[in-house]
């Protein structure tokens, strides 16, 4: 691209991921799956505006370890966030994943059962909507 402009690029507080770009050029980028996306041109200048949740492996300071926060879209099961979020976590981090966090546990769940590999532990620090592998 000849330009490219951030306009916004940040997280709010339920962990969905925000963005607002500007180009001389359609901005062709590929979102996950449940984004919310706005392509339109303006003036000659291409625009795309996406929200989208946030999905990524982070280094946790004060523990000095990677975590994969997965935020969760309404109606996803946590089991398959987790294993979705263990393989993300194991590919990026390099290193098996061994707990899963969450702030509330789902009917028929147990703190400390085993899902997809990961123990599941309830943690009142875990953001709402997401898991927290690591």
């Amino acid at each position: 691209m000849d330009s490219l402009i951030r306009i916004e690029n940040g997280l709010s507080a339920d962990w969905m991921q925000f963005l607002h770009y500007m180009s001389n050029e359609e901005i062709r980028w590929r979102f996950p799956d449940g984004s919310d996306v706005k392509r339109w041109q303006d003036g000659g200048v291409w625009h795309v505006q996406a929200s989208f949740p946030f999905r990524r492996v982070l280094v946790h300071r004060a523990m000095r370890r990677p975590l994969c926060v997965w935020r969760m879209l309404d109606g996803e099961r946590v089991s398959e966030a987790i294993r979705m979020a263990r393989e993300l976590f194991e590919l990026t981090a390099r290193q098996a994943a061994q707990f899963s966090f969450i702030r509330f546990l789902p009917a028929g769940a147990e703190d400390g059962m085993d899902v997809y590999g990961c123990v599941l532990i309830r943690a009142g620090w875990a953001p709402e909507k997401c898991v927290v592998i690591g």
